[in-house]
């Protein structure tokens, strides 16, 4: 503590302008600065030169944020202060004032990822900060000694408010190496975020929704069920508009697909006579997107969202949560609703399931080439993965092309390359739920 405010503390009394006045600093995003807040008495925001930049004082936000239960001791256990912030994860999103992650447009943020990220709480006298629009310029850095915490754990959360234990940075239970405590069966790392160009992420999930058919990429798709999402457009497809009716009860070959009651299918057994349902052992379940245009009208399925329509678009597939298009005169749309710009419209549909067969499904995966020996007549799919230009174009014959990587659009084969090792330590994880 400065000599000059523990003067002040010192002293009798204390005029108006020297009631005590506590700042926040939380750390939200790795390497970049935390978010400045304060919850006094005002809406406006406070300047405070905090000593960590020269002369250049920070802004606090005003925010609903409270810390209890410090308390300093000189043995025994360190006691496990909380901190309470309004249970509302859009605070802190894209779009959001509170949002810094600058390298993220798509910040999908949970309040759990508030794990392990540093608190830190300053006291001051209301001398010493200004209030903008209130007070004149203030410089002046002096401040009770700050208190550092980790946030170790969501300890209540109800529909208003997320109460966090705090931990000393010295005094982290359980804490092991590497540092991470199995707790769960869902996997941690961030999907599809580690590159060699991109490593400091909390990932080593390298899947890049690529294969190689032995002469192109071929681009593969699934769901967070792992279900694979397959091609089929009005002018270009991987699958045949057979249904499974018309065949008779004849057999499907291994990997061969069938259209039924509205939904495609995967063949895993060869010589499959049975009626493909989800859960069969038998089946598994395909979706179907197709290219996305902006004169074309998409529909959401109100009994089960997982029959949404699926678009293709930029490289990436997205699933349909609200109706968009020109629609009918008669049940007129929204218009077009570009994917990428309107997340109220669209979400992105390959997303990772969290589990170990989420990790066989992509890093197991092989690209599925038409075998003319095996059933050909039932093994419903084209001969070749299809290219099509990466906003609706079809470029049969040739390669797709997206920021300069030839791909084409595939299908992959119902079994597992079980000679392929799956990335070790992304499973199990620490999150309770997926």
């Amino acid at each position: 503590m400065s000599e000059i405010i523990a003067r002040e503390v010192q002293k009798l009394e204390m005029a108006p302008d020297e009631a005590f006045v506590t700042l926040y600093e939380v750390e939200l995003t790795e390497g970049a600065e935390p978010l400045y807040f304060h919850s006094e008495n005002t809406e406006n925001v406070i300047k405070f030169n905090n000593g960590a930049s020269g002369t250049q004082p920070k802004e606090y936000n005003a925010f609903p944020i409270a810390m209890s239960g410090i308390e300093i001791r000189g043995d025994g256990a360190q006691n496990r202060p909380s901190i309470t912030i309004p249970n509302v994860e859009s605070l802190f999103k894209s779009g959001s004032a509170f949002d810094k992650d600058l390298t993220d447009t798509t910040n999908d943020f949970q309040l759990d990822d508030l794990v392990g990220k540093r608190v830190t709480r300053r006291q001051t006298l209301s001398k010493y900060v200004e209030e903008v629009g209130v007070d004149t310029t203030r410089t002046s850095h002096f401040q009770f000694p700050k208190a550092t915490y980790i946030i170790d754990r969501i300890a209540s959360k109800t529909s208003i408010a997320v109460q966090f234990e705090l931990a000393s940075p010295f005094d982290l239970s359980d804490v092991k190496v590497p540092s991470r405590v199995v707790t769960g069966k869902y996997c941690p790392w961030v999907y599809k975020q580690w590159t060699e160009s991109n490593t400091n992420v909390k990932s080593a999930c390298y899947w890049k929704n690529t294969l190689s058919d032995g002469t192109n990429d071929v681009l593969l798709f699934f769901t967070i069920d792992d279900e694979p999402l397959v091609l089929k457009d009005s002018s270009i497809s991987l699958l045949f508009d057979t249904t499974h009716a018309s065949r008779g009860g004849a057999s499907y070959g291994k990997n061969g697909f069938a259209f039924h009651n509205g939904i495609y299918y995967q063949c895993l057994i060869q010589g499959t006579t049975s009626d493909p349902f989800e859960g069969s052992g038998n089946w598994r379940v395909v979706r179907t997107y197709e290219l996305w245009r902006p004169g074309n009208t998409y529909e959401v399925n109100e009994v089960d969202n997982r029959q949404n329509d699926y678009v293709y678009d930029n490289g990436i597939v997205y699933k349909a949560m609200r109706r968009s298009g020109p629609g009918t005169n008669a049940n007129p749309g929204p218009g077009a609703k570009v994917p990428a710009d309107n997340p109220a419209f669209w979400m992105q549909a390959d997303v990772c399931g969290k589990l170990l067969q989420s990790c066989k499904a992509r890093y197991q995966a092989s690209v599925l080439l038409r075998d003319n020996t095996n059933n050909p007549g039932f093994n419903v799919v084209n001969p070749n993965p299809r290219a099509v230009n990466d906003r609706g174009t079809d470029t049969t014959g040739s390669i797709a092309n997206f920021n300069g990587v030839s791909r084409h659009h595939g299908a992959p084969l119902a079994t597992f390359n079980n000679n392929i090792s799956l990335p070790f330590g992304g499973f199990p994880g620490t999150r309770r739920i997926r």
